[in-house]
């Protein structure tokens, strides 16, 4: 899939509902695959495994804060994404797919991960 942000709002790619935020199709299987290659991550970090759920919270945007430090912390190069990071479910909903190509490439690597992505 090419990257795109995705688009929040009725009839387009993502919506909200009290603390989480959830796609439909595709969107919903992207945001299952962020969560799985965050996952990748966990036991490393340190934090709890994300339900594989699609329905990103506040666990999520934790869970890429915790990634882009350590990742950051191993190569202050990599300090530059192609996504602002996240504080919000709503900017990790807008930006997954940017999101999920910096898990499984720059951040994957910097960290020596190699189930990310898998």
């Amino acid at each position: 899939m090419a990257l795109q942000r995705y688009e929040k709002g009725e009839g387009k790619d993502w919506n909200v509902k009290d603390t989480i935020a959830f796609g439909r199709g595709q969107v919903h299987k992207e945001f299952q695959g962020l969560q799985k290659d965050l996952n990748a991550f966990a036991a490393k970090l340190g934090f709890d495994k994300l339900d594989v759920d699609g329905f990103l919270g506040p666990k999520s945007v934790d869970a890429i804060g915790i990634v882009y430090t350590a990742v950051v912390m191993k190569n202050p190069l990599l300090r530059a994404t192609p996504f602002p990071i996240p504080k919000t479910k709503e900017e990790v909903a807008e930006w997954a797919l940017f999101i999920r190509e910096w898990l499984q490439g720059p951040a994957a690597k910097a960290l020596e991960i190699a189930e990310a992505g898998a």
